[in-house]
């Protein structure tokens, strides 16, 4: 075209044959690694959580170790999240979302129900059950309703209230 080289197929070239040559294009590869590490490593993306207390009881026990996410997109009622307790922002907490914003949300003899229905609780197991009667309330929107596993002894949304969203700073991904 007009003597004028198309520096596009001239480039596309290149890298094809950087790609064949390497397996990658040059120099790229290696930093990138060195990004996700770094990144890895200081907490910006995983993060060790260690669970002090006994409310998580059966699922986290006392001194149990987790990882979790800082990056995460959507929260669903089952999550297991790491948050900054509502009523002293210094502490954080690590429980379960049993509760979405706009839920009504009510607990009859133990069984939680969410407008109406009963929830499919199967991980709280009998002897941590508890025999509470509270409710309904509804969730604000933009916050979420927090139980520990072990519903006999731990403090909750059910005690002091929903989470807002901007709390929730970490979601488990392997406990």
């Amino acid at each position: 075209m007009n003597g004028v080289p198309d520096v596009r197929r001239t480039l596309d070239v290149h890298t094809v044959r950087n790609v064949r040559a390497a397996g990658r294009p040059r120099g790229h590869g290696s930093r990138l690694w060195l990004v996700v590490l770094l990144l890895l490593s200081t907490g910006c993306v995983l993060q060790p959580i260690r669970v002090s207390g006994t409310a998580m009881e059966p699922t986290l026990e006392d001194g149990d170790r987790a990882l979790a996410t800082r990056i995460f997109s959507q929260l669903a009622r089952g999550d297991i999240v790491a948050f900054k307790y509502p009523r002293n922002e210094a502490k954080s907490f690590v429980m379960r979302i049993v509760g979405m914003p706009g839920e009504r949300i009510e607990m009859i003899e133990g069984a939680v129900s969410i407008d109406g229905r009963p929830i499919d609780d199967s991980y709280v197991d009998s002897e941590h059950r508890s025999r509470d009667a509270w409710g309904p309330r509804t969730i604000p929107e933009g916050e979420y309703f927090m139980m520990g596993d072990n519903r006999r002894d731990s403090s909750d949304s059910r005690t002091w209230g929903t989470v807002r969203e901007d709390l929730i700073w970490a979601k488990l991904i392997n406990r």
